[in-house]
């Protein structure tokens, strides 16, 4: 059977990745904003209704899940809203005229992008969720790890928990779609420099194997060359359009260039302007920092 969730490609992963593996890295390319959050039962419900009914293009994500994939955000839940989503799925299918199989289908797939964790109840806990106790595993981890909540529940706000809403959610969408342009451009210069460096470490190791004798044959012939007039001409004439034509090759590699480093320009200057907006985030009980 088809996946129903389909992997959007992003190099912000691979970013990732690569920054874990070579830390020193970091002060060339610098780490992409990542957030850490806790995710209520009633925003799974809605992706969950939007993926196996509402979409229209069947590798279409919410924006939620497309943030998910680029690993810019990190959802965690309490391992009882497994069960809470399963317990419900029935009543959702019947209401939504939605299949149970491709509700439970569409959860699986799901999932795998949320870091189920265990909650410790305690006395305060229970005290502060005394009007819906459903939601004592949600503030626990809160309280627990400092995670805001991702949730449409504005009794979450009234405990004291910090939250993120819908318009949070929207500009960190965008933020990973400017730096995803951003870094894949700066991860193909980097590789051309790799390239050329690689280019240029073979040209000299393929040198240093080269026998002296051949070596010193070469540079007899190299010799023999500019003496002779006629190839001396040669040789001198290819230099001479060489240096004529590299004002012309220097025009088009700029010509070719600027888009790129304009697009560059553009998507890091954008995400910029949406990290701004999702480093200090007002929901909830006090203005706080999110992300760095």
């Amino acid at each position: 059977m088809k996946k129903i969730i389909q992997e959007h490609n992003s190099v912000l992963p691979l970013i990732f990745e690569l920054l874990k593996k070579n830390p020193q890295l970091e002060s060339i390319i610098s780490r992409p904003l990542q957030l850490n959050l806790i995710v209520d039962a009633n925003i799974i419900i809605k992706e969950l209704i939007w993926l196996a009914q509402k979409r229209k293009k069947e590798n279409a994500l919410t924006r939620f899940l497309e943030i998910l994939q680029t690993k810019t955000l990190t959802a965690s839940a309490p391992i009882y809203l497994d069960d809470e989503i399963k317990e419900k799925i029935p009543l959702i299918s019947e209401k939504e005229n939605i299949p149970e199989d491709r509700m439970y289908k569409v959860w699986d797939e799901y999932k795998k992008y949320i870091n189920f964790m265990k909650h410790q109840e305690s006395k305060k806990i229970n005290i502060l969720c005394k009007r819906d106790p459903k939601d004592i595993p949600y503030i626990s981890l809160h309280f627990k790890y400092d995670y805001p909540i991702y949730t449409e529940d504005k009794d979450i706000s009234g405990m004291g928990a910090t939250v993120i809403n819908a318009e949070f959610i929207s500009n960190f969408r965008d933020y990973t779609r400017h730096a995803n342009v951003e870094y894949t451009i700066k991860i193909v210069g980097m590789g051309s420099v790799v390239i050329t460096s690689e280019i240029i470490k073979s040209f000299f190791l393929l040198i240093s194997k080269i026998p002296k004798k051949i070596l010193g044959f070469i540079a007899v012939v190299i010799i023999l060359l500019l003496i002779n007039k006629p190839s001396r001409k040669y040789i001198l004439s290819m230099l001479e359009q060489a240096k004529e034509n590299a004002p012309k090759i220097i025009s088009s590699f700029i010509k070719t260039i600027e888009p790129i480093a304009q697009t560059y320009r553009e998507s890091k200057n954008n995400a910029e302007e949406k990290k701004k907006l999702l480093t200090t985030h007002s929901s909830g009980p006090k203005t706080r920092v999110l992300v760095r």
